[in-house]
């Protein structure tokens, strides 16, 4: 009994008549020869390798955006109180620095996975509405025992956002990095 339950444990997924040959390293599901793909040299299914694909594909094509309004605006150096979550995730608490059209750094108590997705919540200076942005997050570094750092660009950014975030970014031209230790989230 135990080697007919280690021989089914084995199957691939998707053809429980085929040997797996590997495990995907997205949902774990055992694959053969033809359902297996390989990425950055590791095992996925066909359906975690193409959504792998199309996620990078987005975020590099956002990437190439936020590049370009990148050299349209100056970065401005600011310390903005922010909210953040995932899909199905509660409400996080973070800072908003450095911040161009085309991206932002953020400052968080946790650390935010490269390449992931967020909805990120701000009310900007001098502005009455709060902002809700789509973001990606292309880096993070650790700032110490309890800070992260992530670099984020925006994505899908409407007109109404992003004529917000234009009118934001003429008035202000702060050119000063402010201490990262002296905040505290609540």
């Amino acid at each position: 009994m135990s080697q007919t339950k280690q021989k089914k444990g084995l199957m691939c997924a998707d053809h429980p008549q085929a040997v797996a040959v590997a495990r995907c390293v997205a949902c774990n599901r055992h694959v053969c020869t033809s359902c297996r793909a390989e990425i950055a040299h590791h095992p996925y299914c066909l359906v975690c390798a193409r959504e792998l694909v199309e996620e990078s594909v987005n975020l590099a094509v956002v990437k190439g955006e936020a590049a370009h309004e990148r050299r349209r605006f100056p970065r401005v150096s600011t310390v903005i109180p922010m909210r953040y979550a995932a899909a199905n995730m509660a409400m996080a608490d973070g800072i908003l620095v450095n911040i161009n059209l085309g991206g932002a750094g953020v400052v968080t108590n946790q650390r935010l996975q490269e390449e992931s997705q967020w909805l990120m919540s701000a009310i900007l200076p001098s502005q009455k509405s709060e902002l809700t942005i789509q973001i990606g997050v292309m880096h993070t570094k650790s700032m110490g025992s309890s800070f992260y750092y992530s670099g984020v660009i925006f994505m899908n950014v409407g007109e109404a956002v992003r004529s917000t975030m234009e009118d934001f970014l003429r008035q202000r031209t702060a050119k000063q990095f402010v201490k990262l230790d002296k905040v505290s989230f609540v």
